[in-house]
């Protein structure tokens, strides 16, 4: 839902002039952090002390899984954070804030307007028509007249034209609960916003949308994401780690080579400790065998000389505490080099993800792996328009499926007259496909169908070849329950445990994520580990059905699945609405919908 909140002691109204999709002045917006500290029940500290100021221009905050970006995000905006979560320092704001959460929910009886944050203001509206306005109602409304006007301009914008203010919202998808709360944002006449993974449910008209008016915003913005294209309109990206905030000025192709120089320059470090390391360990090894050397001749003199017994007694004394003072310096030595070894190794990134494939995953060419006859998807219907649903129901759910027939609203521009839904295709070969098309025209329908979770509503779809279907949660390959060893040994993978830990390792997953139920792994780390149960089991996987195995991962786990993919022998299929993602894995072929039609096309 989109919040707005304000500082009692520094709300300043956006000005009457500004046009209210462009935001508010930008000489009005700061939000400044003040050693801010958060600590979990568990003890572990998730930020620590820090220090940052974000003014008036597109700022992007990106930072591994974990390492608490949706918390700080909440805390930017003035949102009350989880009871349980210890905070210190102080947070400062100069202006309005809208707030967009990563996971948009209508509660109960709630309107669109209501989901957009904009409820009180048509609430003001219809009270003065009726001749019941608050005395508040007036001042509310100032400069605001035409947000009804503009509301609908919004929604007809992001696709949904059809909705109404007063609309119920409960009936509506992931993604359209997202671009309503968006358009809310953009109206609320706040100076700042914070939106949290704001295009992980948007398809690619709606992230073209949204990326088009943030250009437009003239406020302050703070947007906590992972989609590299949202991140390119950014004019700063700072970063959140275990070591604090860390800010790069530009867009994230700028952050991105910035980072690589110092991932070079640490990898350089690195090299250069451990060169250094070797070359005073010859030196301390050479002293020692001088010392040695040097002590044995003194020992023979000693004995050779006519030196009375006290004295050889005195000087033996003498060497030996020489020599026990040089063993200790030269461990002190070996010791400070072993540190700096580890302090550079400490700074150097971890390598690329390599899933290593077994035989048996690959595909020839011309071999079928995929097969549809005259198949009809179960969802969504023909010749209806979707959209609002009722309470409870799931629009991916052929037993749920619902549509109000074609009336004054029309048909959606994915549902149009001519809908051809029959599918007649066959795979073969180490195809790539993409699977593209707008939110809610049943592409994953049509993943699930080929994987044999959902009957067509007609004809057949089958694989014709071992296959897994990983979503982004990864559940149905992996159980939160098990581990990764565990679950591959239910899946009676041919490799003994000790190769199992050896590639789960080059894959990314060390000992102890190995060792740790899928559900409390991270999205990137469940991923991998769904990724290697489907290719280590008895029967590799030969084609791969993967919907929007990217949406909860951050950037080095978006990067390390790409990496991962890169190199499997076998088809994919792939539901995504990141382009970068799907360029990444290079597709061969692309079933798109486009009007409501399935259409094929590639080499």
């Amino acid at each position: 839902m989109a919040y707005r909140s304000d500082t009692a002691h520094a709300v300043i109204p956006a000005p009457s002039d500004a046009p209210a999709p462009s935001g508010a002045s930008s000489l009005v917006f700061s939000i400044t952090l003040r050693r801010l500290s958060a600590v979990l029940p568990s003890g572990r500290v998730l930020f620590d002390r820090l220090d940052e100021t974000f003014q008036a221009e597109r700022t992007g905050l990106v930072g591994a899984n974990g390492t608490g970006k949706s918390v700080l995000a909440r805390a930017l905006a003035g949102q009350a954070a989880a009871p349980d979560v210890a905070w210190t320092g102080s947070i400062l704001r100069r202006g309005a804030v809208a707030y967009v959460p990563q996971e948009v929910r209508a509660a109960c009886g709630a309107t669109v307007a209501r989901v957009a944050g904009l409820a009180p203001l048509f609430e003001a509206m219809r009270r003065l028509e009726g001749g019941d306005a608050l005395d508040s109602d007036l001042d509310m409304l100032d400069g605001r007249w035409h947000v009804e006007a503009e509301f609908g301009q919004a929604l007809a914008e992001c696709g949904l034209a059809r909705l109404r203010p007063g609309d119920p919202a409960a009936g509506l998808s992931g993604g359209e609960l997202m671009r309503v709360a968006l358009a809310g944002a953009l109206l609320s006449g706040a100076q700042g916003l914070v939106l949290d993974e704001p295009t992980n449910h948007l398809d690619r008209a709606g992230r073209d949308w949204l990326r088009a008016n943030l250009l437009r915003w003239r406020g302050g913005m703070i947007v906590a994401s992972h989609d590299r294209e949202l991140l390119e309109a950014m004019e700063r990206i700072v970063e959140l780690d275990a070591t604090g905030l860390r800010g790069y000025g530009g867009n994230y192709s700028l952050y991105q080579s910035r980072r690589d120089a110092e991932a070079g320059a640490a990898r350089a470090a690195l090299e250069h400790a451990r060169t250094e390391r070797e070359s005073a360990l010859r030196s301390l090894r050479k002293r020692h065998d001088t010392q040695l050397a040097r002590a044995a001749r003194n020992n023979k003199a000693g004995k050779e000389a006519n030196i009375a017994p006290i004295l050889r007694g005195k000087l033996k004394n003498n060497a030996q505490a020489h020599a026990g003072r040089e063993a200790q310096r030269q461990a002190e030595t070996r010791a400070a080099l072993d540190d700096a070894v580890r302090a550079a190794a400490a700074r150097v990134a971890p390598s690329a993800p390599v899933a290593l494939m077994l035989p048996g995953a690959a595909v020839p060419q011309g071999k079928r792996v995929a097969v549809f006859d005259r198949a009809v998807p179960p969802f969504p219907l023909p010749g209806v328009r979707t959209g609002l649903r009722p309470p409870g129901t799931d629009p991916r759910s052929p037993s749920h499926a619902f549509a109000t027939a074609c009336g004054a609203g029309g048909l959606s521009p994915g549902f149009a007259s001519g809908f051809q839904r029959e599918l007649d295709l066959v795979w073969a070969g180490p195809m790539r496909v993409a699977v593209t098309g707008p939110n809610g025209c049943g592409k994953t329908t049509l993943l699930k169908m080929l994987a044999g979770l959902l009957p067509p509503a007609s004809g057949q779809c089958r694989a014709t070849v071992p296959h897994a279907w990983l979503d982004q949660h990864a559940s149905a390959l992996l159980p939160p329950g098990l581990t990764v060893l565990e679950r591959l040994r239910q899946l009676e993978s041919p490799l003994p445990e000790g190769v199992l830990r050896s590639h789960l390792s080059l894959l990314g997953l060390h000992a102890a994520q190995a060792q740790t139920p899928a559900g409390l792994l991270s999205g990137g780390e469940r991923l991998k580990a769904a990724l290697a149960c489907a290719l280590w089991r008895k029967d590799p996987a030969q084609l791969l059905l993967l919907d929007e195995p990217t949406n909860h991962l951050d950037l080095a786990s978006v990067r390390g699945v790409e990496q991962a993919l890169q190199a499997y022998p076998g088809a994919i299929a792939v539901v995504s609405h990141d382009r970068r993602f799907l360029d990444a894995l290079g597709p061969t072929h692309e079933l798109a919908c486009e009007n409501g039609i399935w259409r094929q096309s590639g080499k």
